[in-house]
């Protein structure tokens, strides 16, 4: 949970989620003695979350069919689903791992990655050989996603929006997908813009959608803050990561 509050901190100055996922992975990769493991686990958070923020989408999409008539709701989901289908196949096909290792092989300066990177790529695939655990991040990314159109409809409702929940909850994993990508820092504009236009998919105007926009930066950015005395708090940890040594190579 402090290493979450900590990335959200550093997501403030770095566009997309780059910084807060860099801060995560020397943080955690100091405290377990393994940057290969650390990186692999935050890098599978973020892929299960972006398999359960498909299924939200989709599940919302056949519960709501209505919305899919807006080409910039419907598009992005099937996009999504699709591309997650095809991530989770390549992922628990027994091949990827020898693949990736010969693609990377040939890219610049291989040999000297070689060996962190066979560790990252075993220590990212060992999650094929517990499927309940990943049923459980799975669970856990679905829940958080759900949760995350609740956040978005309060923040509608608070602005004197009366939009219907399965409105939001089929336009909210757009604007997720839309807004992961790194455009600014912590997507200032981008992420306006994002709620402006696809608001229209829950029946709001774009003034409306801006509004919802502001209110959730907001909350996110004093959450952030805290991430940021829980940094001060464990900035030892962070002073040593970089010196930790890498037990998986």
């Amino acid at each position: 949970f402090v290493l979450n509050l900590i990335g959200k901190f550093f997501g403030n100055f770095m566009p997309g989620m780059i910084g807060g996922d860099v801060a995560r992975i020397l943080l955690l990769g100091g405290q377990i003695g393994s940057h290969s493991r650390s990186a692999a686990s935050v890098i599978m958070e973020r892929l299960t979350g972006l398999v359960g923020l498909a299924v939200v989408a989709t599940a919302a999409a056949a519960l709501n069919p209505s919305v899919l008539r807006f080409w910039f709701v419907s598009l992005p989901i099937a996009v999504a689903a699709a591309a997650c289908s095809g991530l989770t196949l390549v992922y628990l096909h027994s091949g990827c791992a020898d693949l990736s290792m010969r693609l990377l092989m040939r890219a610049p300066y291989a040999e000297r990655l070689s060996a962190k990177a066979a560790a990252f790529i075993a220590a990212l695939t060992r999650y094929r050989g517990r499927p309940r655990l990943l049923l459980s991040a799975l669970g856990c990314a679905v829940g958080f996603h759900l949760l995350a159109c609740l956040n978005v409809f309060t923040a509608a409702r608070a602005i004197g929006f009366e939009a219907a929940f399965l409105d939001v909850m089929a336009v909210t994993p757009v604007i997720l997908l839309l807004t992961a990508i790194p455009v600014s820092p912590r997507g200032i504009g981008w992420w306006e813009w994002s709620f402006g236009v696809l608001f229209a998919g829950a029946g709001g105007t774009p003034a409306q959608g801006v509004a919802a926009a502001l209110i959730l930066r907001a909350v996110t950015l004093v959450i952030s803050l805290l991430g940021g005395l829980f940094f001060l708090a464990e900035r030892r940890s962070f002073q040593t990561a970089g010196a930790a040594p890498d037990s998986s190579g």
